[in-house]
C-alpha cells in the first residue's frame, strides 16, 4: 500500500512538471524581438517545441538552435555554429514575466566569434 502511495505522489509530480513546461514552451513559443540590450538587433523564433531561429539585424544569415527546458526557470540552449571552435550549449534562466516580456539570463554573445555573453530582454512580436 505505501509503494502505491507513493507511486502516485511520484507520478503525480512528474506530470505537473510537464504541464508546467508545456505551459512555459507555449508562452515563449512565437518571434521575439531584442529590446535590450541593443534594441531591434536580434529577432528570436521559438518553436514550441525545440528549436530557436536567431536574425542578426545587420546579416541576412539564420543561426539555429536547439533548446530544452530544464525546469520552469532554467533553459538549455545548444548553439549550431561554432564560439572558440566547438558548438556552444549553456544553460540560462529564463523569466516569462508577462505575455509580451522574456528575459534570458547570459543568453547572446557579444559577437558570434567571442566568448562574452550578455543578458537579453525580449519583446513579443505582433
Amino acid at each position: 500500500m505505501y509503494f502505491y502511495l507513493l507511486s502516485i505522489i511520484l507520478i503525480s509530480c512528474n506530470k505537473s512538471d510537464s504541464v508546467e513546461d508545456r505551459n512555459l514552451s507555449d508562452k515563449i513559443s512565437g518571434e521575439w524581438i531584442e529590446i535590450s540590450p541593443c534594441e531591434g538587433c536580434n529577432t528570436l523564433t521559438f518553436s514550441n517545441k525545440d528549436t530557436i531561429y536567431l536574425k542578426k539585424q545587420s546579416d541576412p544569415k539564420i543561426y539555429k538552435m536547439f533548446y530544452q527546458l530544464k525546469s520552469t526557470d532554467i533553459i538549455e540552449v545548444t548553439r549550431l555554429w561554432e564560439i572558440e571552435d566547438s558548438k556552444k550549449t549553456s544553460s540560462h534562466k529564463i523569466e516569462n514575466s508577462s505575455d509580451n516580456v522574456l528575459f534570458l539570463e547570459q543568453f547572446m554573445p557579444v559577437d558570434y566569434g567571442t566568448t562574452g555573453f550578455d543578458d537579453i530582454t525580449l519583446t513579443k512580436s505582433n
